[in-house]
């Protein structure tokens, strides 16, 4: 994990324009979780960057504004993911969500919510499952955060889900380059 000598860096990935994401829930929770911590006592501050859609937006947690760098390339994506601490990626629908696993597989600790049977709690210490709330959010999050602070989890072994990590991520980053052409 990268370690803690700044501000704790939260990546939250979804797009205010698409429901299913469940951004508002999941900048709800973030703030929840923040206020929480901040009644707790002594606690470092936070910084939270928001992924997935290239528009500006304005949403404050507490006193500080939630970032968004814009479009982001795969490696630029990537090197983003390298500094941060913390993931959340919610969505409210039945399919695989990519980046969860691209957090993880990248060292986050990364609150998801589960739909049904998919769950990638029981996957590694890597995912904290959580019901798709605010409430839940921010208590995910506080278990994110303690994982965090004793290293995560050491390995990300995907192969449950049916190929190699590297399989996976040549796969996947393969379709992106594809679909940026």
């Amino acid at each position: 994990p990268v370690p803690v000598d700044g501000p704790l860096r939260v990546i939250v990935y979804g797009r205010p324009s698409v429901g299913r994401n469940l951004f508002d829930t999941a900048l709800r929770g973030v703030a929840m979780w923040d206020a929480a911590r901040r009644a707790q006592g002594d606690v470092g501050p936070i910084e939270v960057l928001s992924v997935g859609e290239p528009e500006q937006f304005r949403y404050r947690i507490g006193e500080q504004l939630v970032r968004t760098p814009g479009v982001l390339g795969w490696d630029d994506y990537l090197a983003l993911l390298a500094t941060a601490h913390l993931g959340v990626s919610l969505m409210a629908s039945p399919h695989p969500s990519y980046p969860p696993l691209e957090m993880a597989a990248s060292g986050l600790v990364v609150v998801t919510n589960r739909w049904g049977p998919k769950d990638l709690g029981p996957l590694s210490r890597r995912f904290v499952s959580c019901e798709p709330d605010a409430s839940d959010v921010a208590r995910a999050l506080s278990d994110a955060e303690s994982r965090q602070a004793q290293g995560g989890d050491p390995t990300l072994d995907l192969s449950p889900l049916g190929r190699p990590l590297e399989a996976v991520a040549h796969a996947l980053r393969r379709r992106l380059v594809d679909s940026d052409s």
